[in-house]
């Protein structure tokens, strides 16, 4: 298992949506990428893949399938505090945006190549938003090899 922590604001990777037209020369659609931060969001990935070549010591990307559990510890906002502190009220995760597919888009992304071969070796994932504890913003990153077979 790699197990790391990745310190910085965890920032969303976009989604590609169709263009409009096709272009006949490449025989694709032209599309584009929402990346809703775009420095951010290359900020973000270098400090993730970064903490995973830390994590992985010179060891090689795992290869077979792999579970990746990410929980991505978000800021709070002023409204969570009073003058005495936190507010008795103030939620425990954020269920607002940045979508967790979409940190968990750029997290895994920014893995590939590091910590496992391919993003189509992940067989399971899981990701949570919590708001931050005493201030630690990030990401705690778990990654496992999956070696034995499932039985169902």
């Amino acid at each position: 298992m790699i197990d790391f922590w990745v310190s910085g604001v965890p920032a969303p990777k976009g989604s590609k949506r169709p263009f409009g037209h096709y272009d006949a020369a490449t025989g694709k659609v032209k599309t584009w990428t929402r990346d809703m931060g775009g420095e951010r969001v290359k900020t973000w990935a270098a400090l993730v893949a970064g903490a995973a070549l830390d994590a992985m010591a010179g060891r090689a990307p795992l290869a077979g399938p792999v579970a990746v559990e990410v929980i991505f510890c978000l800021p709070r906002t002023k409204s969570h505090h009073t003058k005495r502190g936190l507010r008795p009220d103030a939620p425990t995760h954020r269920a607002s945006a940045p979508d967790c597919d979409k940190l968990l888009r750029a997290c895994l992304d920014a893995l590939i190549g590091v910590v496992f071969v391919d993003d189509g070796q992940i067989v399971q994932v899981t990701g949570e938003k919590p708001y931050a504890v005493e201030g630690r913003v990030g990401a705690r990153v778990r990654v496992e090899g999956l070696n034995a077979g499932v039985v169902i």
